[in-house]
Parts: C-alpha cells; sequence; structure tokens
C-alpha cells in the first residue's frame, strides 16, 4: 500500500531508510498509457527517463478511445472499464510537465479541437497499490469514436498490425 500526503508517499513495504527519504521528499507521480509507454521508444519519453523513476505497470478506471492517430483515456464510473499503462515517480515535475504538457496539448483551446487536460486520478498498481497520479485525460467529444476494449494501446497496436497485414 501507498500512503499519501498531499504528494508525498511512503512505501510500507520498503527499508526503513527508503521510508525516511520518501517522508522527507515531496514526489508526484505520472500515469501513461499511450504514445509515451516505454516499449514504443518515443523520444519525447526520454525526459520521464531523466527526470523520473518507472515505478511499473498501473490501470486507471477510464475508457481507451481511438481518435484516428492518436487515443484517449476519459475517466468511467464503471469498475469494469480499465485503462493499462505505467506509473513513473517524478524526480522534477517542473521539467517532466514543461515538456509534456506542450507534446499531450493541455491547453484549454488547440488547433485540432480535441482536449487533453492534465488532471490527478487514482490509479491501481499490478501489485494491488494504489496512487494519486497526474494523467492527461481526454475531454473532447467521444461521439463515433471506437472504445479499445482491452483499454491496452500496446494490444490495440499488435490487433490493428495483424489487420493490416492481410
Amino acid at each position: 500500500m501507498i500512503t499519501l500526503g498531499g504528494n508525498a508517499a511512503l512505501w510500507h513495504n520498503e527499508r526503513p531508510s527508503q521510508c525516511a527519504e520518501f517522508e522527507m521528499q515531496n514526489f508526484e507521480f505520472l500515469f501513461i498509457y499511450g504514445s509515451l509507454l516505454k516499449p514504443l521508444r518515443n523520444p519525447m519519453a526520454t525526459v520521464l527517463i531523466h527526470h523520473g523513476e518507472m515505478v511499473g505497470g498501473a490501470s486507471l478506471q477510464a475508457k481507451l478511445y481511438d481518435l484516428g492517430r492518436y487515443l484517449g483515456a476519459v475517466l468511467s464510473r464503471s469498475p469494469a472499464a480499465r485503462v493499462t499503462g505505467e506509473l513513473y515517480r517524478l524526480l522534477d515535475a517542473e521539467k517532466v510537465f514543461n515538456t509534456l504538457d506542450p507534446y499531450e496539448d493541455d491547453e484549454p483551446k488547440n488547433n485540432r479541437g480535441d482536449i487533453f487536460r492534465r488532471r490527478q486520478v487514482k490509479v491501481s498498481l499490478k501489485t494491488g497499490k494504489t496512487a494519486i497520479a497526474w494523467a492527461y485525460i481526454y475531454s473532447g467529444s467521444t461521439v463515433g469514436r471506437k472504445t479499445i476494449p482491452s483499454g491496452d494501446y500496446l494490444i490495440h497496436l499488435r490487433e490493428k498490425s495483424r489487420r493490416t497485414k492481410w
């Protein structure tokens, strides 16, 4: 379990010296679920390599939509709706967000007519732990958009690749 106090986190299963370090520092977390996933080797993800540490696989209670060239997660009230991704502990949140906000287009108005907002959300780790993390959530229209039933972008890409080979 992760105990949260503001943005500080204490991992109960770590050694006492590590716990003390976590209590003294104020970490923020980022949940990613799309083009920044580690296996995709997106150059924009290097900011996470340099200014963050991967905590592990995680999921968000949301639906994943295929928006054409990219995808978007929309928060859901259904516990069955899950989006799979990765959780990062940010060592320098300001540098990460200064790089990723423009990439994710976290602006009230943008040229595409789509809106992504960086919001704090509750995520579940594969270990059963939970954390509060930032995530880029799609807040544009989903009318006529296809959902990605698996909630997993990597699975979606593999399935899409198989369909286009035939």
